[in-house]
């Protein structure tokens, strides 16, 4: 497997689809994906859409953790 670009992951996490990238289709993903569809609804209409920023930012981190947590386990796995 090769390495992803932990930059690329943060700037596709901001995307709560891009997450994807970081994380590849499996399990994980889809509920991490959905969670954050569902809190971004949640915070839109029953909080205020000002704060939306707060979704981006956690979903920006979660690809940034994610991509450098794939980048360990390939380095782990190549020696």
């Amino acid at each position: 497997m090769k390495q992803k670009n932990p930059i690329l992951g943060a700037v596709l996490g901001l995307f709560i689809l891009g997450l994807y990238y970081s994380t590849g289709f499996n399990k994980r993903a889809s509920f991490i994906v959905a969670g954050l569809i569902i809190a971004s609804y949640a915070i839109m209409f029953l909080i205020s859409p000002d704060l939306m920023w707060v979704v981006n930012a956690a979903s920006a981190y979660l690809g940034y953790k994610f991509a450098k947590e794939h980048n360990e386990s390939v380095a782990g796995m190549e020696t």
